[in-house]
């Protein structure tokens, strides 16, 4: 990732999963994580921490997941298009 960095780590226990995400700026840039879990049952529920002035990140605590995705941005202000 271009002028960050970014991360998303699951951990596993007892049937049941949790995961940590994040998006590091290097600068004073701005940034946002969207993360999408699907369920063992199929079912998915959508995260959006939003264009942030700070490190974006997100934590699920443990539950009953199949799967998780992400997608991590950069932006130079609120209002521009991610880089």
């Amino acid at each position: 990732m271009d002028g960050g960095y970014a991360y998303l780590n699951a951990n596993y226990s007892g049937g049941m999963k949790k995961c940590s995400g994040g998006t590091i700026r290097e600068n004073d840039d701005y940034s946002s994580i969207y993360v999408t879990t699907t369920y063992q049952s199929g079912s998915q529920s959508n995260y959006s921490s939003g264009v942030v002035a700070n490190d974006a990140s997100f934590d699920s605590g443990w539950e009953w997941s199949e799967d998780y995705s992400s997608i991590h941005k950069l932006y130079t202000s609120r209002s521009s298009s991610a880089y």
